[in-house]
């Protein structure tokens, strides 16, 4: 069963986004590598964007769950891709994921 929620939910000119996850939008399956779930989830957090009408400048605030502390460093290298400055606000979590395969997940909220 999938889980319970909505990938996003507009109140206002705010846009809440559920927590985007490594999984491959054409297949999917889920990336073993950590650089390539933390580009999956981004590129998932950036589709879901669009189609609420959003855009990565629009990006107020972001949390990333990630499973281990050594993958901060490679998450903020291509966090800077996809974000620039005034960066949104941030916090990392170093925390166990619901799926034992995810090694990453981020959740956001923007305006439009």
């Amino acid at each position: 069963m999938a889980a319970p929620l909505s990938l996003y939910r507009i109140h206002g000119d705010l846009v809440f986004f559920s927590g985007h996850v490594p999984t491959l939008p054409d297949t999917g399956a889920v990336p073993l590598a950590f650089e390539d779930q933390a580009r999956a989830s981004l590129s998932n957090l950036e589709a879901s964007l669009k189609q609420a009408g959003s855009a990565p400048e629009k990006v107020l605030s972001v949390t990333a769950f990630i499973a281990a502390r050594e993958d901060i460093p490679t998450f903020n290298e291509l966090y800077t891709q996809m974000f620039s400055e005034p960066f949104p606000a941030r916090a990392v979590l170093v925390a166990g994921l619901p799926n034992a395969s995810y090694r990453i997940e981020i959740q956001a909220v923007a305006h439009l």
